[in-house]
């Protein structure tokens, strides 16, 4: 058996064509944005593309001081966990699905060896590959066992067949369906209406979006957005903004990426002034899925966060996590990333540390 082909590229611009990845935050679309403009202290940018029975596959590779996702895990978990120097991560926090060059057992050893020989060379405390799915860990865990395992977050979805009355009929809570198809007729009747831009359409309304996104990220104890990320963003191959208008401004927002038959609604923005009368999230999740189901998007996926809404609503939760393997040992910062981890996951199902 043929072992994987590994090469190293200075930038995105001189990658090799790649197949399509399962999740639009391997593309090397998105590295290019992401690279542009991201919250996170990069201290420098790797690209390795791997060969392996014929498929070719990118994977990014960050080194990284601080990053404004990780202070709000520790935000949310109501703790500090001092990093023992800068961390390479295989792909941003940012990016809600991990695990790029993944198609074989082999290519993702390979990607796993050649990240950790990366870190060592750049005194990397850590090489941390966020965001796996419990079955991609599996597969991480086996081929390269890590050195820390920490629960990040949950990601929620479902299927966007029939729409939101669709919706409403499977999830079989009956009060709590007719009461968010009562929130969405309300949002109509009020006079919201739906705009689905794409690339330069959305410039009209990405400084009000970024603003509205912002500040509702900063109600949870972090800033996590700028204008420059999401400017730099809508240029993703299948980037969409789900915008909700009222009297001709932008009452919320979702932007999101469709890729394949999915699409990700991966930041939102609402305006907490007009929420309570036109109640604008509720409206967007409806008209979603509704706009999914009419296009030929098969899942909806609503992200991460407002973990207690999603629950309630019977949408279904997806576990990540995030594997630490260390450079060499690090026993304080293990113990201290696995409480992170242990109390993050306390918080995203009882809504507390």
């Amino acid at each position: 058996m043929t072992s994987p082909h590994l090469i190293w590229h200075e930038d995105t611009e001189a990658l090799p064509p790649v197949a399509e990845p399962e999740q639009p935050f391997h593309t090397p679309g998105w590295a290019r944005a992401w690279e542009k403009a991201c919250p996170e202290q990069v201290l420098s940018q790797h690209h390795l593309v791997v060969e392996h029975q014929g498929v070719r596959q990118y994977a990014p590779f960050q080194l990284t001081a601080a990053s404004p996702f990780w202070a709000r895990m520790e935000h949310d978990a109501g703790m500090s966990v001092a990093w023992p120097g800068p961390m390479l991560f295989a792909g941003s926090l940012y990016a809600e699905y991990g695990g790029a060059a993944t198609s074989t057992d082999a290519s993702l050893a390979a990607t796993v060896d050649a990240g950790l020989g990366l870190a060592r060379e750049l005194g990397a405390a850590a090489l941390l590959v966020p965001n796996l799915t419990p079955v991609l860990a599996a597969r991480f865990q086996w081929a390269r066992p890590a050195d820390a395992v920490v629960f990040t977050d949950l990601a929620f979805s479902t299927r966007a067949q029939g729409g939101i009355e669709g919706f409403a009929h499977r999830a079989g809570k009956r009060r709590v369906m007719r009461d968010l198809l009562r929130q969405h007729r309300r949002g109509t009747d009020a006079g919201l209406t739906l705009q689905v831009l794409h690339g330069h359409e959305m410039d009209p309304y990405m400084e009000r979006f970024a603003a509205l996104a912002g500040a509702s990220a900063e109600r949870h104890g972090t800033a996590l957005y700028t204008v420059d990320m999401f400017a730099h963003l809508a240029a993703v191959p299948g980037a969409v903004l789900l915008a909700a208008l009222h009297e001709g401004q932008l009452a919320g927002g979702f932007l999101g990426f469709v890729h394949k038959d999915r699409v990700h609604l991966w930041a939102a923005g609402v305006d907490r002034a007009l929420q309570r009368d036109l109640r604008t999230y509720t409206w967007l999740i409806a008209e979603a899925l509704s706009w999914a189901d009419a296009n030929g998007v098969q899942t909806v996926d609503i992200g991460r966060g407002n973990t207690a809404w999603k629950r309630r609503h019977g949408f279904l939760a997806t576990e990540l996590h995030t594997l630490v393997h260390l450079t060499c040992p690090a026993p304080q910062f293990t113990a201290q990333v696995t409480e992170l981890g242990s109390r993050i996951r306390d918080f995203a199902t009882a809504g507390a540390p």
